[in-house]
């Protein structure tokens, strides 16, 4: 297998040399040709609706948010291909195989950028993969949506004075914004997605910031406002905080925005290349992580 064409693949973002890369690759392949590729093949022969003659020379497997994975085998692969070369190609000159030595990158369609999938082209006796497996929930959007209008309720209202009421849309603002991040980023959306309460979010917030996954400000301001909330809200917990905290904290929370919505609305190619999380098992270099086997919780002590 060669080549690699997302931010997944490469492996100065993984931080793998060239072997640990390759069977990285290796395991990719294996695991998509015995899942989704041999299975459809063979359907398709059932169907008569397979050209042996023909053989296997692209492929790709789509996994969209909603509905099961979708494979296309040959001229069903659409895209746009970069590829180095091997000799001089005069303008309009018809590219053949031999015509490059390798291919560099794999874009998939508009109407695809957005879907995850795993693509491979057969070339000179070998297979380029490429893949982009992020992924995020489709509610994420009316996550974000609804953090803007709590934020936005937030300002007015303390522009006219209103700092409880302030405080308290300043939390809801917080808390939406971060379950909008929290189901843009693969590791944490089912996690995120079932969480149902105040403490459920926050804890799962405060987790992923502490293995250095989000910003440690946006962390601390939903912290800070729903220990503020209280007060402000059910009129306990004594005075109100400064006015010049309750204006820095609606400053964090418009860069928290910023980037929730990034994570949100950005090309999956945009997204960020890797996570940190915490292995439940023992792995090898290069090795598929299954969701089984990384955690954000931390190992319980003996």
């Amino acid at each position: 297998m060669k080549g690699a064409s997302s931010n997944l693949a490469q492996k100065e973002s993984l931080g793998l040399d060239e072997g640990a890369a390759a069977h990285a690759a290796s395991e990719i392949f294996s695991w998509v040709w015995s899942g989704y590729i041999e299975p459809e093949i063979q359907r398709r022969k059932e169907q008569n609706e397979w050209v042996e003659d023909a053989g296997l020379y692209r492929f790709q497997v789509q996994f969209p948010e909603a509905g099961p994975p979708r494979t296309l085998l040959n001229d069903e692969v659409q895209g746009v291909l970069e590829v180095k070369a091997s000799g001089p190609v005069e303008r309009g000159q018809l590219i053949t195989e031999q015509d490059f030595s390798e291919i560099s990158d794999y874009r998939p369609l508009d109407e695809d950028a957005g879907t995850p999938h795993v693509t491979g082209f057969a070339h000179r006796g070998s297979w380029f993969l490429g893949f982009q497996l992020a992924h995020r929930h489709p509610a994420r959007d009316e996550h974000l949506e609804a953090g803007r209008e709590f934020l936005a309720t937030a300002q007015y209202a303390f522009e006219q004075g209103w700092l409880r009421a302030a405080l308290d849309d300043a939390h809801s603002a917080a808390e939406l914004l971060a379950k909008a991040e929290l189901l843009s980023c693969g590791p944490v959306i089912e996690l995120a997605e079932n969480a149902q309460s105040h403490d459920g979010v926050s804890t799962i917030y405060n987790l992923w910031g502490r293995l250095g996954n989000t910003e440690s400000k946006f962390v601390d301001a939903l912290n800070r406002l729903r220990r503020l909330r209280s007060g402000a809200r059910y009129l306990k917990g004594g005075r109100l905080p400064e006015v010049s905290e309750i204006e820095k904290l609606l400053k964090i929370l418009e860069a928290m925005e910023r980037h929730a919505a990034h994570l949100v609305e950005a090309p999956l190619h945009d997204l960020p290349p890797k996570y940190t999380v915490i292995a439940t098992r023992q792995l090898k270099a290069g090795q598929l992580v299954s969701p089984d086997a990384s955690t954000i919780f931390p190992p319980k002590r003996n």
